[in-house]
């Protein structure tokens, strides 16, 4: 099983032109599921969610047929959002954080680490699912599909920087530190440590999530260029901070009382040394400070950037480290980095 990576049913046909597998209820082995007439019904889709039918594909088919995927995911997310929508946005959402942490039991070879990766992996996607247990949930599913419509690597990028975060806030707890709990607006339940330490773990979460929201109002030609940008469409390209800001004002009002959303969005640009953006800050928020590193380390380390390759975790490291002793990042929170990928 470990070179297989589970798909959500509702994401199924999106894989259709490749090996598709499932678990078989009667004997527990993995078996192809082929589809009929090119595609699998919608009866089929419903039987496997009904019957608990775990579905599959291999790692190497889904890199190779990544492209095709994600074509055939943009057709079905075309148009104006609905609850068909909603689905497959938080369907692809937790086939993310699966992929992720696939990744990384791939990476550990210790049986030991296997098992914790795993626990990890159920940890996080019950974190994402209850982000949509949320009143607004539905508000969350209807800004991810703006960006998944517009950009899937957008989306995707904020998904990873969602699972590095609440990696990195897990880490945090378990060793009895609680500054990121003190920067969260209180919740009206503060009946116990740990209701309190949910509702703080949701609000971060949303932050990492939403980062980057405000890229979907900047021009396809400049969000996907192949090259670098000049000074004029880096500019262009740097306005999303304020509009993101904007479109959760207007679209998701409760969150602009959330400090923790807030500052996550409008200073995750921002740096130590004043030079960041949009305001070249100095003092910068706890949520910017640990939302900006953990942005520009899953940056630096996806394939699927401009104009460069991906950087391994060590060379990603060497140049945030590089940036940390230049004071753009607090010394503390790149040591936490450090340890995180170290403990990954």
């Amino acid at each position: 099983m470990e070179n297989f990576v589970p798909v959500q049913p509702s994401l199924i046909n999106a894989y259709k032109d490749f090996p598709v597998f499932i678990i078989h209820p009667d004997t527990g082995s993995l078996v192809r599921f082929l589809p009929r007439s090119g595609a699998y019904s919608d009866t089929a889709i419903r039987r496997l969610l009904e019957n608990g039918i775990k579905v599959f594909v291999t790692l190497l088919n889904e890199h190779e047929h990544r492209e095709k995927f994600e074509q055939s995911l943009l057709l079905s997310l075309a148009g104006p959002f609905d609850e068909q929508k909603a689905a497959i946005v938080r369907d692809f959402t937790l086939m993310l954080v699966h992929e992720s942490l696939t990744r990384q039991e791939l990476a550990d070879e210790s049986q030991d680490g296997f098992s914790d990766n795993l626990l990890k992996l159920q940890e996080l996607a019950e974190y994402y699912v209850a982000l949509l247990d949320l009143d607004s949930g539905e508000d969350i599913l209807r800004l991810m599909h703006r960006v998944m419509s517009k950009d899937l690597t957008t989306a995707t990028h904020s998904v990873n920087v969602m699972i590095l975060t609440l990696r990195y806030l897990e880490k945090e707890r378990k060793e009895g530190r609680s500054e990121w709990l003190q920067c969260v607006t209180p919740s009206e339940d503060r009946s116990t440590t740990s209701a309190a330490e949910r509702y703080a773990l949701k609000q971060w979460a949303l932050s990492a999530l939403l980062h980057d929201i405000g890229k979907v109002m900047v021009p396809d030609q400049i969000l996907k260029a192949r090259r670098r940008l000049s000074s004029l469409e880096y500019s262009t390209m740097k306005m999303h901070v304020e509009h993101g800001w904007r479109i959760i004002n207007r679209a998701v009002p409760q969150f602009s009382s959330q400090r923790v959303i807030v500052r996550g969005i409008l200073d995750h640009h921002e740096r130590m040394d004043g030079t960041g953006y949009p305001l070249q800050l100095t003092d910068v928020s706890l949520p910017g400070q640990v939302i900006g590193i953990l942005d520009c380390y899953e940056a630096l380390t996806t394939d699927k950037r401009p104009y460069r390759s991906a950087a391994s975790p060590s060379d990603a490291l060497r140049i945030l480290k590089e940036d940390t002793l230049s004071a753009k990042f607090q010394p503390d929170v790149y040591m936490k980095l450090v340890r995180l990928v170290a403990d990954a």
